[in-house]
């Protein structure tokens, strides 16, 4: 899939949308002493913990609300993106791609920025960005020139005290638009574009009162993308379902905990129908959790507690055992709490790791390159975002299964090294399909299978599924090797078939030495 949605509201110019806030792609250099030290949870009810090394400080612009994470100078490692509300600045810092980055560089936009948003808004190719300005009732539009570096902004006017946007194709035309979500009355503001990085005027749509958060996702599948917006003075969540045209129906409103402040979507029960998560900072400070009926309507929500102050959630699998997690950044606390989810659309207590002071927002994207999801809170009262490095139970291969060209007749091994965490199980398959011991096969449950006095029949595709990690929730499969047999006598080049060309290099070669 792809990898990922990445920070709360933030969503890739996609029509249809599976798991959103995940950032799902992109180790940190230790630069304090106390990063030498894991914070690991034991596991409970047969779930992988999830652990992160202690988190290391980067500083940014002056009261940080936002960060997102992508891609911003297109070399393949991870770069980070805040919104500074008290500086009216976003700052830029490249990632090293093991978890560490570069000093930050701070580009001008509208005052009091809340929100910033990363995607490609002009086809270019190239990482632009949006920030949301709570206190000159706009968005700022900076184009990027692909090489981590923005052009001048552009802004463009919404309604009263914006908070967040949603990237997405609303009127299937290929090109991003944003749907901003207004707290100074009781709109979102839809802003169509124009494919080259400028928008058309706003269209308002009512929603909740006190619209803090917006979230996109195809709610009722129709494959038209929908949007979601948490309502912290109404306390409820409002589904406005699209028309596909760029246009929206009259909200339906679903309750929710007490002050939401963020709005996530996703499949946390695996039945292929989004749900809703809300962080609640209002007399409780907990995340609820609403399951999706699949037509656009959800169930009554369940509440779990987080830390004091819950202020943003965002959705990812962080113990990589294929069962969407919660991450939720608590302000109160100074700390993010993670919420391992069981698959049923249900979680676990709440784990809490530090970071830095008031952290307002959190996001999730694979920082140093690792296959794991790593953690990042923009720090509202510290001027700093925190950097948590996954430091889960995970599995890989190296070395990969090699392929082979035989004659028949002879004997061929397949082998692999599994590393991380186990103890591992194997299934070696051949073109999908899993092997038992028995005739040419054995060690078809090793790390090596043996394939005695090969004939043209087993000719094919070969892979292994390795089950490892935590209680062997973990998995991970082999590259495919394949195995070709010479079955015809002079054939030297494995097209099975004797000619003329084939004896003909091999002439060719022994005289030219």
């Amino acid at each position: 899939m792809s990898h990922l949605i990445q920070s709360v509201g933030k969503h890739f110019p996609f029509r249809r949308t599976t798991l959103a806030n995940v950032a799902v792609r992109p180790r940190t250099t230790c630069v304090l002493a106390a990063a030498l030290c894991l914070a690991i949870v034991p596991a409970a009810d047969g779930q992988c913990p999830s652990s992160f090394a202690p988190s290391v400080n980067y500083g940014v612009g002056n009261a940080p609300r936002c960060v997102a994470i992508g891609d911003l100078n297109s070399d393949g490692r991870l770069d980070l993106a805040t919104a500074n509300e008290g500086s009216g600045t976003i700052s830029i810092r490249l990632g090293n791609g093991d978890g560490s980055f570069q000093s930050m560089n701070n580009y001008g936009v509208g005052n009091g920025p809340r929100f910033v948003a990363i995607a490609d808004l002009n086809a270019d190719g190239k990482p632009d960005l949006t920030s949301v300005n709570n206190a000159s009732n706009n968005i700022s539009v900076r184009l990027g020139n692909g090489d981590g570096t923005f052009q001048s902004f552009a802004n463009y006017n919404v309604a009263g005290i914006p908070f967040a946007t949603a990237v997405g194709d609303w009127n299937a035309d290929g090109t991003p638009d944003h749907a901003v979500a207004c707290n100074g009355g009781t709109n979102v503001s839809v802003l169509l574009g124009n494919g080259d990085g400028t928008f058309q005027a706003m269209v308002n749509y009512v929603a909740g009162n006190g619209s803090q958060s917006i979230a996109s996702g195809d709610m009722n599948g129709d494959g038209i993308p929908d949007l979601a917006v948490a309502n912290n003075f109404s306390s409820d969540v409002s589904i406005l379902l699209g028309n596909g045209d760029g246009t929206f129906q009259a909200p339906v409103n679903f309750a929710v905990g007490n002050g939401p402040r963020s709005v996530a979507v996703g499949d946390v029960n695996g039945d292929g129908r989004l749900d809703l998560a809300t962080a609640n900072d209002g007399g409780g400070s907990n995340v609820s959790v609403l399951l999706g009926n699949g037509d656009g309507t959800f169930q009554a929500f369940v509440n779990y507690g987080a830390g004091g102050g819950a202020r943003s959630v965002a959705m990812g699998d962080l113990n990589l055992d294929g069962r969407p997690d919660l991450a939720v950044a608590n302000s109160g606390t100074a700390n993010i709490s993670v919420l391992r989810g069981i698959g049923d659309g249900t979680f676990q207590a709440a784990v809490n790791f530090n970071v830095g002071n008031s952290p307002f927002h959190v996001a999730i994207g694979d920082l140093n390159n690792d296959g794991q999801p790593d953690m990042v809170s923009a720090n509202n009262g510290g001027s700093s975002v925190s950097v948590l490095i996954n430091t889960s139970p995970s599995i890989g291969i190296n070395p990969q299964p090699v392929s082979q060209f035989v004659a028949v007749g002879e004997t061929v091994i397949f082998t692999v090294t599994a590393t991380g965490t186990g103890p591992f199980t194997y299934q070696w398959r051949r073109n999908g399909v899993a092997l038992t011991d028995g005739g040419p096969f054995s060690g078809a449950a090793t790390d090596t299978l043996t394939v005695s006095s090969v004939t043209a029949a087993e000719v094919g595709s070969y892979d292994v599924h390795i089950t490892g990690g935590c209680n062997g929730t973990i998995g991970v499969t082999s590259s495919p090797a394949t195995l070709s047999v010479c079955v015809v006598p002079g054939d030297f080049n494995g097209d099975n078939s004797f000619d003329s060309a084939d004896i003909q290099g091999i002439v060719d070669a022994l005289l030219q030495g």
